[in-house]
């Protein structure tokens, strides 16, 4: 008879423990910006078809075609380490192939785009990031 509430005393300690960790996990991500869900949003403003390829190291995040004014965006969580870096290729008839980082770690984009929420146009005039035209950042231009 000892086995059997010693048997049980240990299976409620061990679910006890696996409940604590639980509710911590749960705390953790709602309380330290790198677990809150970054975003990406590209909005196509060249009046034409825009073929996109987005990934970063770890995701694959396939081709899309967006027509004028369409939109495409995508939902990710930033590592521990702040290191998370999206980046994309642009194709459209008349423009020459272009690789953009769109998001890199720690919400800091290349001195001038500062975002958790990193909205996107891209136009014939180059790329925009949250309303910021970014100069250097031009058809076939590099990053």
């Amino acid at each position: 008879m000892a086995r059997s509430s010693l048997s049980s005393s240990s299976s409620t300690a061990v679910n006890t423990s696996a409940v604590i960790m639980m509710v911590v996990a749960m705390v953790a991500m709602a309380y330290f910006p790198y677990a809150a869900a970054d975003a990406v949003t590209i909005v196509n403003q060249l009046g034409e078809d825009l073929v996109l390829h987005c990934a970063s190291a770890n995701d694959d995040l396939g081709v899309q075609t967006l027509v004028n004014l369409q939109e495409y965006g995508f939902r990710f969580r930033e590592n521990i380490w702040g290191s998370t870096l999206f980046w994309c290729d642009f194709t459209a008839n008349g423009y020459p192939p272009h690789r953009q980082d769109v998001y890199k770690g720690d919400r800091y984009l290349a001195d001038t785009c500062w975002c958790t929420s990193c909205n996107w146009v891209v136009s014939p005039k180059g790329f925009i990031c949250n309303g910021k035209q970014q100069p250097s950042w031009t058809w076939g231009g590099s990053n």
